[in-house]
């Protein structure tokens, strides 16, 4: 079991949604020492409808369209609020990343494109104004209120979670966050439609998450924050908001199917009673028709005996009486 549920989390949640439109590594490495970054995402295909959907997170990655080259994406996500060393951390990775692609184009006979080289984004609850001022973080747009980016060569953006917009395109961001905006984006991923694959594999994730939670706090006697106890509580609550409407729905789909069964069954005994009814009716027309018919071949024998041959005008006169 991880060591650091959260990081993991974030891991497989960027993966979930960011594989429907290129190649993602989660743990890729940068040199031969054992640093890595959390996410490596490749895009290889422009799809325009799932990408709606990720909203401000599709926005973070450069799509390939037309003969534009794929650009690599590296994602860091921190659980508390980042600091100066893990900023120069994430940025020495990059500059690494950058080195070792050099060299795999010399190998390769070529030079590195600009649109080859990989960007960062940093994704962190919250950030002090100084260390955004003193980096160079300049936020993107007024839109886009939360996120920031380095001098355009350096290649270097951050996401500060907590100051990201209440809307549905932040939804996949905020869910990476931390105390009441996790909680928040939590409850809104639950109220999307109950058929919608991404609301269904993003709470997989979060259930997930809260097992490994409740396994550290039960098991390896871990003392937890008082935000991960409350989380845990949340999906608690959620997972069993959830029984419940599967519950719900079940019986009455129960119901339903026994009405059609019912329904079908009413109709094979309708069928069946039908019959019987049908052959006792047909047995007495057939006796009544055998009577009537006895009858008239007495009449008939009578009149031949009276009279002789009987004229053609004889059956229908019989028939008559």
């Amino acid at each position: 079991m991880t060591q650091f549920p959260h990081d993991q989390f974030a891991k497989e949640l960027l993966k979930e949604l960011l594989s429907p439109l290129g190649q993602v590594e989660t743990g890729f490495d940068v040199v031969s020492e054992r640093r890595e970054f959390d996410v490596w995402f490749v895009p290889t295909q422009a799809n325009l409808q799932h990408s709606q959907r990720l909203g401000w997170l599709a926005s973070l990655v450069t799509i390939p369209v037309a003969s534009l080259m794929a650009v690599p994406t590296a994602f860091e996500a921190f659980r508390n609020p980042i600091d100066d060393s893990e900023v120069y951390s994430c940025i020495g990775k990059l500059h690494n990343t950058y080195t070792r692609l050099e060299r795999q184009a010399k190998r390769e006979g070529r030079t590195l494109a600009p649109q080859e080289m990989p960007q960062l984004w940093m994704l962190t609850p919250t950030a002090s104004a100084p260390l955004l001022s003193e980096f160079g973080f300049r936020q993107v747009s007024k839109k886009m209120q939360g996120v920031y980016r380095m001098p355009k060569r350096n290649r270097t953006g951050v996401v500060v979670i907590h100051q990201l917009l209440e809307v549905e395109e932040t939804l996949w961001l905020r869910i990476l966050g931390r105390g009441g905006t996790q909680e928040k984006a939590i409850a809104q991923l639950a109220a999307l439609p109950e058929g919608d694959l991404l609301r269904a594999n993003g709470l997989e994730l979060v259930y997930s998450l809260q097992e490994q939670l409740k396994a550290r706090l039960e098991r390896e006697q871990v003392q937890l924050d008082v935000e991960d106890r409350k989380l845990i509580m949340a999906v608690s609550t959620l997972f069993q908001e959830r029984l419940e409407a599967a519950r719900l729905e079940g019986v009455e789909r129960g119901r339903l199917e026994g009405r059609l069964a019912g329904v079908e069954e009413g109709l094979q005994q309708g069928i069946e009673r039908g019959r019987l009814e049908g052959r006792s009716e047909g047995v007495e027309e057939g006796v009544e028709q055998g009577i009537h018919q006895g009858q008239r071949l007495i009449l008939e024998n009578l009149l031949r005996v009276r009279f002789g041959e009987l004229d053609a005008r004889m059956p229908v006169l019989i028939e008559r009486i």
